[in-house]
């Protein structure tokens, strides 16, 4: 379901969707225990189930982007929290670069979702900077309606079909086993996909 605001955005410019480059982060455990912070699960069988947890189990928090047709090459952080210095030297750093030339011709929007290190003010400054009035998130130049449905494509989508190849079995040994299975399968995405989502 689209938002209100989302859906006068795409009324006033059918493109809008087209030129909006998302970004998100998500953690990955070795033992294949996933972020179920937002997700509510109901189910009739075997009510007294349960699920054994590994205590600090080895874990990869990765960050990542998309737009329309591409998705830019995995950052994997051993830190438990981002930090608004790291997440600037993320951007500065790692993503930027990545975006090259043809990707920023000054249409292009970049979306980050309401975590609190992207409203450090040297984060602020550096997105006003490389995306003059085109970045897209809270108290920003183009405000992203709070807890939107539309919010993070890279949620509903790219972390799901990451997860889902990810933690086929035998599961990953560790660490760095994992960071290869997830640059993989992001590799995988193609433009079609993308264009699907």
């Amino acid at each position: 379901m689209t938002s209100f605001v989302v859906r006068q955005w795409i009324e006033d410019d059918a493109r809008f969707l087209d030129n909006i480059i998302f970004s998100d982060g998500s953690t990955f455990h070795v033992t294949s225990k996933v972020n179920t912070h937002n997700s509510m699960i109901w189910g009739t069988e075997n009510l007294h189930a349960s699920v054994e947890h590994v205590r600090d189990s080895c874990k990869v928090n990765v960050f990542c982007a998309l737009c329309k047709d591409r998705v830019y090459s995995p950052f994997f952080f051993m830190r438990t929290t981002i930090t608004s210095a790291m997440y600037l030297e993320i951007l500065e750093h790692f993503l930027f670069p990545l975006f090259g030339k043809d990707d920023h011709k000054g249409r292009m929007n970049f979306q980050q979702d309401g975590a609190p290190p992207h409203y450090y003010t040297d984060v602020r400054k550096c997105l006003n900077t490389r995306f003059t009035g085109l970045w897209i998130g809270q108290a920003v130049p183009i405000p992203w309606p709070p807890r939107s449905t539309d919010l993070p494509l890279l949620g509903s989508f790219l972390w799901r079909f990451v997860k889902d190849r990810v933690y086929v079995p035998p599961l990953p040994a560790n660490g760095a086993e994992l960071q290869i299975r997830i640059t993989t399968t992001v590799a995988e995405v193609t433009p079609d996909m993308l264009c699907c989502m």
